[in-house]
């Protein structure tokens, strides 16, 4: 897939203001339940600056998930809650489709099923652009 970033004309969220932010566009209604709908945009930081800043996030909270095969010839962004059992995660969606599954991943699980998990992201907040506007619309940088 095309991981080229863009810039989206979203505000920062003032509560992670130390923290960089990230906007995913949601593909799909695997987490419609829990407020994000297929068009809008997930804001995320970083998994590993929330942690450092804020401790480890509880079961529940929403998560961007990466799931690489193939030494990362293949990726595939997901968002789901996470949640910490004793012998495994559970990566799960939050959807009023039963056909999306979760992503278990097993504390001891081996790598040599070529498969990676890893967090990338932890969910912050949704946002939906409405009305259209020029793709070459210029926006401020944001430094």
């Amino acid at each position: 897939g095309d991981t080229s970033a863009m810039r989206v004309p979203i505000a920062r969220d003032l509560r992670y203001d130390e923290l960089e932010q990230y906007a995913w566009l949601v593909n799909g209604d695997s987490m419609d339940r829990a407020g994000l709908f297929d068009g809008m945009y997930a804001v995320g930081v970083p998994f590993h600056d929330f942690v450092e800043r804020f401790g480890e996030p509880q079961n529940g909270t929403i998560v961007v998930v990466q799931r690489s095969r193939f030494d990362g010839q293949e990726i595939e962004l997901s968002v789901k809650e996470m949640w910490r059992m004793r012998d495994r995660m559970e990566f799960r969606p939050n959807s009023s489709n039963a056909a999306h599954k979760p992503i278990v991943v097993n504390v001891d699980h081996q790598a040599d099923d070529g498969l990676t998990v890893t967090v990338i992201a932890v969910v912050i907040g949704g946002h939906r652009l409405f009305g259209p506007a020029p793709m070459t619309a210029s926006l401020p940088d944001l430094d």
